[in-house]
């Protein structure tokens, strides 16, 4: 099962990246490659820790940062939205000219 969890995780982490237009900094990429890194050092030693992950275990961890992944999509479109709704909104005002006296 770590080994569906490695490749599902890889399989996230290069869509969290081109979702994120290349964003290495993005918190979804970096949670995603937080969870590669240590699912990569279990598989190297599983032998020596000794474990099992459930399939449960792996659903609960892709579901989880799947859902984290949609969270901060939505969040950046709405905040991209409401910022550009904004500069639209700052076009639409005239300079005022005051007379000199």
């Amino acid at each position: 099962m770590i080994y569906i969890l490695f490749f599902g995780l890889c399989c996230m982490f290069v869509t969290a990246y081109l979702m994120n237009q290349k964003d290495i900094l993005s918190p979804w990429v970096i949670t995603i490659g937080m969870f590669l890194v240590s699912t990569f050092f279990a598989i190297l030693n599983i032998d020596t820790w000794q474990f099992t992950l459930s399939p449960l275990t792996v659903f609960v961890i892709l579901t989880g940062v799947f859902a984290f992944g949609v969270g901060e999509i939505l969040i950046s479109a709405a905040l991209k939205n409401m910022l550009f709704q904004k500069e639209s909104k700052t076009e639409e005002f005239q300079e005022l000219k005051f007379p000199k006296r």
